[in-house]
């Protein structure tokens, strides 16, 4: 039995008739737009004789392979070019399609590697024939062809991909909404949880028992704050006020606190890259990245290991970021944290940024650590990628955009005033339980307190020419008017009048995306005396 080749002509025995003529005429014709449908819709064609073991590849099949014109087809060159981890199924489906009790379909898509190293997916259909009944039923010829399927992969991949970010932006968005809405609320609750909880500690000094109860409140409400926090910063609605930051200087700073994290069965090393550029971010950020990344390090080691921090300046160019979607060229810090724990298996790897997301046993872990760690990486415009495979350990690479400015870097920033001196403040917050609490901590620092339960109350007492007024402490969110508009209206009235806001939450009109507005103070809550005292002194040394 000959080749196959659809340009192949049927030959008679007599010579033609006229009719004969007309249909060798329209023989050829059909002949020759099947030749040209071939062409044009880059399809490869084979035949395979199973009698003489005979195999014909057209011209666009040994293309598409990178295969030579005169190289000589066999079974085993065609099995030896599929892709490794493909090879196993392809053999399957080969002794199928050639099983004489099966229909000889053989419809698989495959990768295949070329001759030039390039991997390509391919769609391969064939039909095998038979002859013989029975158990003498034998495989004698098989035609197929083949089509180059790699860029519409490679498109339902991006689209699978994006739809799979899609998701998980929609589901961190939801989650994000949640965390702003009751982070006002429950931050208010907490503030004064602690608040009271703090300013009772010093009368109950001498009950040891009380003074144990007490601290275990603040030690639990504290607890409860960073959840908070935590939820703030992943969905990226933390107040953050970035500065420029030396990652090595602050590193060098906080790395005997990330000893203690890790413990003594954990080896940590510190290798800093030479010369490494500035970047701008929040200082406390930066370290609440660090601390828990070492903390999941630690959880990942539990019989010990090694954590190492590297650091180095990199630059994307077009064509990495081309190869590694989710980056954008430019310079950049990378910062890597490393570890020699059990690793992630390619499920967990998927999922390890999502929010609430743990393999912890219950109550080990609240799933937020990454998750905080992917939010604020994100929020100052850098990039946190992990690789792992289990048994080897984890590699998290933070990529933080450098910064330009020149600028003079420092570890951390000059501490505040701790002693904030006499006056009185004017105290807005439309939450009573709050505003107690707060005039109390104010009253504590030896402050006279002027309370106002609205906006408009406020706005009436600051209006009093002869009241005197040297601070004025407001709430962010209130009804009818913001904290920002307050701020406005009263300093119309007194221009020279320090202001400190506070909020358990960010809204738009002091943040935006979530970054404060230059010389503005704010106060988180919930907050202790000595957070109060700082912010103070912080505000009214900026007068």
């Amino acid at each position: 039995m000959g080749s196959f080749d659809p340009a192949e002509q049927s030959r008679g025995g007599e010579p033609p008739s006229g009719d004969g003529l007309a249909a060798d005429a329209a023989g050829r014709l059909g002949e020759e737009r099947l030749r040209q449908a071939v062409r044009v819709a880059h399809i490869g064609i084979f035949d395979h004789d199973q009698r003489t073991d005979t195999i014909y590849w057209s011209p666009k099949q040994r293309e598409i392979y990178g295969i030579d014109a005169e190289e000589l087809v066999t079974l085993q060159l065609f099995l030896d070019h599929v892709y490794p981890a493909d090879r196993e199924r392809i053999d399957e489906a080969v002794r199928a399609a050639h099983t004489p009790g099966g229909d000889g379909l053989f419809d698989v898509e495959h990768r295949i590697t070329r001759r030039d190293g390039a991997v390509r997916w391919l769609k391969t259909r064939s039909q095998t024939f038979f002859e013989g009944e029975g158990e003498g039923r034998r495989p004698v010829r098989t035609v197929g062809a083949v089509i180059d399927i790699t860029d519409t992969r490679r498109a339902e991949e991006e689209r699978e991909r994006l739809r799979t970010l899609l998701a998980q932006a929609q589901k961190l968005e939801s989650v994000g909404l949640l965390a702003g809405g009751v982070a006002h609320e429950f931050n208010n609750m907490l503030a004064v949880i602690l608040g009271n909880a703090e300013m009772l500690q010093s009368p109950l000094a001498g009950d040891p028992a009380a003074s144990a109860d007490l601290s275990e409140i603040v030690r639990a409400a504290g607890q409860a704050r960073d959840v908070t926090r935590q939820l703030l910063a992943f969905s990226r609605k933390q107040i953050v006020s970035p500065q420029p930051l030396s990652p090595n200087l602050l590193l060098a700073r906080i790395r005997s606190t990330l000893a203690r994290l890790i413990g003594e069965d954990v080896d940590l090393r510190f290798l800093p890259g030479p010369e490494v550029w500035s970047v701008e971010m929040d200082h406390s950020q930066f370290e609440q990245v660090l601390v828990n990344l070492a903390v999941n390090a630690r959880d990942a080691m539990p019989r010990g290991g090694t954590l190492t921090v590297e650091t180095a300046n990199v630059q994307l160019d077009e064509e990495y970021c081309r190869r590694n979607p989710g980056f954008r060229p430019g310079d950049y810090v990378l910062v890597a944290v490393s570890d020699t724990g059990v690793g992630m298996d390619p499920e967990t790897l998927e999922r390890v940024f999502e929010p609430f997301f743990t393999t912890k046993p219950l109550g080990k872990g609240t799933g937020l650590g990454l998750a905080t760690v992917h939010g604020i990486v994100t929020q100052c415009g850098g990039t946190v990628h992990v690789y792992s495979e289990p048994g080897i350990g984890s590699t998290f690479k933070i990529h933080l955009p450098r910064l330009r400015a020149e600028q003079e870097v420092t570890a951390a920033r000059d501490a505040a005033p701790a002693v904030v001196g006499s006056g009185t403040v004017l105290l807005v917050e439309d939450e009573p339980m709050v505003r107690r609490m707060t005039a109390a901590m104010l009253a504590s620092l030896g402050l006279s307190v002027l309370a106002a339960e609205s906006p408009g109350d406020a706005l009436e007492q600051a209006a009093r020419k002869d009241t005197r007024i040297d601070l004025l402490l407001t709430d962010v969110v209130m009804p009818g008017m913001s904290g920002k508009e307050l701020r406005d209206r009263i300093l119309a009235l007194r221009p020279d009048l320090p202001v400190l806001f506070m909020s358990g939450y960010t809204p738009d009109v002091i943040s935006h995306h979530g970054v404060l507005e230059a010389g503005v103070h704010l106060l988180q809550k919930p907050f202790s005396i000595g957070h109060l005292t700082r912010a103070i002194g912080e505000a009214r040394k900026a007068r």
